[in-house]
């Protein structure tokens, strides 16, 4: 199953962006500050296929953090389920082993 995900398609993903990052290696300034366009503290200067690629990244990122936050009580609930699946399992299993008494002898 990883072959088949390494070799059909992590490997034309990966040609893709090869081939993005060449076609578009032209530097961009991108401005931090709106107000002041002149100001060359807050600008950047960097390839347009790193602007996007990171935009994209961060986006990647962002929508991942969110939905493991808001995913967290029904993770919480998982674990109090298999805790309490663990606890009843083991109470099983020890109800079920034999009990030996002792003998007591005739007199």
């Amino acid at each position: 199953m990883r072959t088949f995900l390494r070799y059909f398609i992590i490997l034309p993903l990966a040609l893709l962006f090869l081939a993005f990052s060449v076609s578009n290696r032209h530097m961009v300034n991108v401005r931090l500050d709106p107000f002041a366009a002149d100001d060359a503290a807050a600008a950047l200067s960097m390839p347009l296929f790193a602007l996007i690629l990171s935009a994209v990244v961060l986006g990647i990122l962002i929508g991942g953090l969110t939905v493991w936050f808001s995913q967290g009580k029904y993770r919480k609930a998982a674990r109090v389920a298999r805790a309490e699946a663990d606890r009843l399992r083991n109470e099983a299993v020890n109800s079920t082993k034999l009990v030996t008494l002792p003998v007591i002898a005739p007199h």
